[in-house]
């Protein structure tokens, strides 16, 4: 009887933060769980917020291209950040490059505009940010010829959009060995 009684507690127990925890994350339901959720000194009622404050809307894309000895540029060629696969979507550890070019171009791009004959202030260049993107770029296939390599972050307007990609950030051409 005992055992029957704390089985039903415990069940109850957990029905109900699985329902105050769903009712958390609908908009209209919030207000009212707000009110248990300031007394949860625990933390024990969750909320997760993947997009917040506010989603992503673009598409970030990051481009690079080389040039030889004779100043010969080649075309810009993407670097193939991890697209979504359907069998991959419990684990795959290769999206963490695209995250970590979503995280860090922000701090690239704040307070510059694109122009074509971009300069990159000697300062930029030793941030984290710079150094990261740059180190990873230097890692892919280079033409033949190649000795600088030059990197761009190029946006779209979010998935389905027909308009050009606006590049958003453009780096110095740097050696490659």
């Amino acid at each position: 009887m005992l055992t029957t009684l704390l089985s039903a507690i415990v069940i109850g127990l957990f029905t109900m933060w699985i329902l105050v925890t769903v009712l958390n994350h609908i908009g209209p339901t919030r207000r009212w769980v707000r009110a248990i959720v300031n007394y949860d000194i625990c933390a024990v009622i969750p909320i997760w917020t993947f997009f917040a404050p506010q989603p992503g809307r673009t598409d970030l894309y990051l481009l690079y291209r080389d040039r030889d000895a004779d100043g010969e540029i080649t075309l810009w060629r993407d670097v193939l950040l991890e697209r979504r696969r359907s069998w991959r979507s419990f684990w795959n550890a290769r999206r963490r490059i695209g995250k970590g070019v979503v995280d860090v171009a922000p701090s690239l791009t704040a307070n510059t505009e694109y122009k074509s004959r971009a300069t990159v202030s000697k300062k930029k260049v030793l941030e984290f940010p710079y150094l990261l993107l740059l180190n990873y770029v230097c890692q892919q296939p280079a033409d033949f010829r190649a000795v600088m390599r030059q990197f761009a972050v190029a946006r779209t307007r979010g998935h389905g959009t027909e308009a050009e990609p606006e590049v958003v950030f453009l780096s110095a051409f740097h050696r490659l060995r």
